[in-house]
Parts: structure tokens; C-alpha cells; sequence
């Protein structure tokens, strides 16, 4: 097969996929809206959201679950074999189970779904064929019916995989969005992440703190005996020079050389509260133009110090 045909073929699916994506969303209405709702009642009420379903779409329903659960709506996959198990044991009550078959006559499932409402619980059924048997045993149906899958013989889950995904996304977005479900929120479900630090961690999660704060008074800090006490006490890399409550130089303890005299001039004092996102003393360092960030507290007294070096081992 030439170049030509491979891109053709590459485009013939995704043009069927699209084809599909918008077939579900030109269809969106009242069930939709009635799915959303049915979701809204069981999270308000201490339930959570158990997806399940066999094949391809128990891989989609695990990434649903997953995306309901990092944006503040609890859910959970339950695999209906297992289920038939001891699984059953993992659901609580007012949990909604979100039943996925494209077909709606997916064996395994259909087997385990009785068990479910006989804990009381509701179905919510997410098909391409709201008349199979799973759509007359649900109680809320959320149809998702496609024209044709990419597969060139119509068989293997392609186009329906998609929309089960995109249908998922839609549904997570929107529950988010009724949640208002804020950037802080999310990071505090990611703080592994670099999304997450970036949201999360505070200067004083980062900043070095020393015995003593490296801070002189001006007066005083061209006094070689004075810097050098300062320095040992502190044990810290730099000095902090004060003048009338404010810090108004910095210098690196590198630079005082022997003879008591410093290498070169103290550069500005770039101070930032404890408080502050680590990702904003990164971004105020970039706009000062230096490599070190005094922080206060929030009485404004010395609480300690982030290198660049600090905020780039922590890939903010």
C-alpha cells in the first residue's frame, strides 16, 4: 500500500468517527438532560457513579470513571463478571450503575444487572439500541446510536468507542461545571502532577529556613566580623540587608571575599509571601530577572528563601 493510500485510509476513518461524533451531538435533548440530573440526585445524596460493562466498553467506562473521579465526582468501575463475585461488595447505597452496551444485549452484563437492582439499586443504561433487553430492565436510558462503525466490516467497536468517550467527556464536563469545580479543586486531586504543584504548592511548602534569619542591618553590613557572625549563625548561602524594616539588598555569601569587602554590588531584594503559589515566586523571578526570592510571613518578618533551582527541581 503506497503512501497515498495509507493517508486516504487514515482520513476514511476519522471522517466516519467525525461523521459519528456529530450524528450523537445534533441528537442530544431530554435524555441527556434527565441523564445529568439522575447523576446530580445520586452525588448529592452520598452516592457515586459505577460504570460497567464487558470489552471495549468496559476499557471506555474505565476512563469515564477515572475522569469523573479527578474532577469531583465520585465514581468507580465494577467489572460485571466480577461483580457475580463478591464485587457487589464495593457498591454503597444510592450508588447509580451506568450500564454500557452498545448493543444492550451484552450477556455477562444482563446477568449481573438483576443482582445490582436487587440491592436497590437504579440502571442507567448507555446504548445504541434503547429497545435491547438492557434499555426495558434500566431506568434511565441515554441512547447513543451511530450510523456505521470505521471498521470496514462493520463489526469491530470503532465509531460507537468514540462516542461512548465523547458521551462520557460531555457528562463529566457539564457535572464539573454544575460542581463548580475550580482549577484549586483540581489540583488538589493531581498534586503529583506538575499541573497539580503548580495550583497547590505554596512558597513556604519549598523555601530553605535557617536557625536564624541572614539578615544586617545597614549599618552594619560592611562590617567584616558582623557579616561573617551573621553568616555562621544563619548558615545561610546569602545575605539580606535591612534598612528602616525593609529589606533593600541581597547578596551571595560566595561574593564576600576575606578582606571583608564584597565582589560585586547586592542586587534587589525580591520578597514574596509564604502564602504566594510556588508558580507565581517563579514567575515574579522572571520578571526581576533574578535567581532568588526572599519570603515573609505574614507579618512580614523573614521566613525563608527559594532558589530558581528550587522551583526547576519541582518542573513548576
Amino acid at each position: 500500500m503506497d503512501r497515498t493510500k495509507i493517508l486516504d485510509k487514515a482520513k476514511e476513518t476519522l471522517d466516519i468517527e467525525i461523521e459519528g461524533l456529530q450524528k450523537i451531538r445534533d441528537e442530544l435533548g431530554d435524555d441527556f438532560c434527565k441523564v445529568v440530573e439522575a447523576c446530580e440526585q445520586t452525588l448529592r445524596e452520598g452516592g457515586k457513579l459505577v460504570l460497567t460493562g464487558i470489552g471495549k466498553s468496559a476499557h471506555i467506562s474505565r476512563k469515564i470513571a477515572a475522569s469523573l473521579m479527578s474532577t469531583g465526582s465520585p465514581a468507580a468501575f465494577l467489572y460485571p463478571v466480577e461483580s457475580m463475585h463478591g464485587d457487589l461488595g464495593m457498591l454503597s447505597m444510592n450508588d447509580l450503575i451506568i450500564a454500557v452496551s452498545y448493543s444492550g444485549e451484552t450477556n455477562e452484563l444482563l446477568t449481573a444487572l438483576p443482582f445490582m437492582k436487587n440491592l436497590g439499586h437504579k440502571i442507567l443504561a448507555v446504548t445504541g439500541n434503547p429497545d435491547s433487553r438492557l434499555g426495558k430492565m434500566s431506568d434511565y436510558i441515554l441512547p447513543m446510536k451511530i450510523q456505521k462503525e470505521a471498521c470496514p466490516y462493520n463489526l469491530a467497536p470503532t465509531t460507537s468507542t468514540t462516542a461512548l468517550l465523547a458521551l462520557g467527556d460531555a457528562l463529566t464536563l457539564v457535572l464539573m461545571h454544575l460542581h463548580s469545580f475550580s482549577k484549586l479543586d483540581y489540583g488538589r486531586l493531581h498534586p503529583s502532577g506538575a499541573i497539580g504543584r503548580s495550583l497547590t504548592f505554596k512558597a513556604k511548602d519549598i523555601m530553605h529556613t535557617y536557625p536564624t534569619a541572614p539578615v544586617i542591618k545597614d549599618s552594619h553590613w560592611r562590617d567584616r566580623e558582623d557579616v561573617i557572625d551573621v553568616l555562621l549563625k544563619s548558615q545561610s548561602p546569602i545575605l539580606i540587608v535591612e534598612d528602616k524594616g525593609e529589606y533593600i539588598e541581597l547578596h551571595k555569601a560566595e561574593e564576600f571575599t576575606r578582606n571583608g569587602e564584597w565582589n560585586e554590588a547586592g542586587k534587589k531584594v525580591l520578597t514574596v509571601f509564604e502564602d504566594v503559589l510556588a508558580v507565581e515566586v517563579l514567575e515574579a523571578m522572571n520578571a526581576e530577572k533574578t535567581d532568588c526570592a526572599v519570603i515573609l510571613s505574614k507579618e512580614k518578618t523573614f521566613a525563608g528563601v527559594i532558589f530558581r533551582d528550587d522551583l526547576k527541581s519541582f518542573k513548576l
